[in-house]
């Protein structure tokens, strides 16, 4: 069985700039999910093109989560 998880929006689409707090916070949580069904999903053969881009997905979720927890920690402060 094979899926494919499509991030959305891009990192340089992720406008944080008019969501609350709580708002973000859904967002983070979201995105950490969708982190840990993707690192489930790890494919077995490190040298396929499926890897790679099961690596460049898992990437961009981490700098996604990144971004969120940052404008997080800019508005707690």
């Amino acid at each position: 069985v094979k899926f494919e998880i499509k991030i959305s929006p891009s990192t340089d689409d992720l406008d944080l700039d008019d969501l609350s707090i709580a708002e973000m916070n859904e967002l983070l949580e979201k995105l950490e999910q969708q982190l840990a069904i993707l690192e489930a999903d790890e494919p077995e053969d490190e040298d396929s093109d499926e890897y790679e881009e099961w690596e460049e997905e898992i990437d961009e979720l981490e700098d996604q989560i990144d971004q969120v927890q940052s404008a997080i920690d800019d508005l707690d402060e």
